[in-house]
């Protein structure tokens, strides 16, 4: 069976609109009280911010900010996995595993 090619553009705003969706969800509530001494405030922060500009960037031409937005998104599900030693293979885990290939692929693709 051939791929369907014209689902591309597609698919890659679906996981645009993912990524913020899981970001707004699993993040808001940490980042809602403005604990700055709080380090899991600027993993929040992070991915709100980046996911945010990572939907902006589907809109411009160049792609440098969706290459950039998914590099930090990819670094801060990293540093998540990296502090939530020892592993333990759940659900969030899971979650952090898919938003980290998210980021990856933006930024190894931009705005193709």
């Amino acid at each position: 069976m051939k791929s369907l090619k014209f689902l591309h553009p597609v698919s890659t705003w679906l996981m645009r609109l993912g990524f913020m969706l899981y970001a707004y969800t699993k993040y808001w509530q940490i980042f809602k009280p403005l604990d700055t001494k709080n380090a899991m405030f600027y993993v929040a922060f992070a991915h709100l911010l980046f996911g945010l500009l990572l939907l902006i960037g589907g809109f411009m031409k160049k792609p440098m900010l969706t290459v950039v937005s998914g590099l930090v998104i990819f670094m801060a599900c990293g540093y998540q996995v990296y502090i939530s030693r020892p592993f333990v293979i759940d659900f969030q885990l899971s979650a952090l595993f898919l938003a980290g290939s998210i980021g990856l692929y933006f930024f190894a693709h931009g705005n193709q």
